[in-house]
């Protein structure tokens, strides 16, 4: 039951406070390439066609994406563009931190 009121709290929190995803909130250090992973920062509800842009540590995929999922349930419209196939980026580690090239 506290887990399930903390989950609300949470989703209520996130959904009240932004809707953009912040770069800062989660682990981008590294050793290897293999540790990074594309990502896509910002605003979430604006993003109708979204590339990634940033790139985080695996470490934090699991974080990234209940978060990424949870403020997109939050949005009160997505956009329907028609959206050119992405790029897909490479994530490299630049110096003990992850990069897009």
């Amino acid at each position: 039951m506290k887990r399930a009121l903390r989950h609300i709290f949470t989703v209520l929190l996130i959904s009240s406070c932004s809707t953009s995803i912040d770069l800062k909130d989660y682990r981008t250090d590294c050793t290897q390439d293999s540790d990074c992973v594309p990502v896509v920062i910002g605003n979430v509800c604006e993003k109708t066609c979204a590339c990634a842009n940033a790139s985080l540590n695996d470490a934090s995929r699991v974080k990234y994406s209940s978060d990424f999922a949870t403020i997109q349930k939050s949005c009160t419209s997505i956009g329907k563009n028609i959206c050119p196939p992405c790029v897909a980026p490479m994530s490299v580690c630049t110096n003990g931190t992850c990069a897009l090239k």
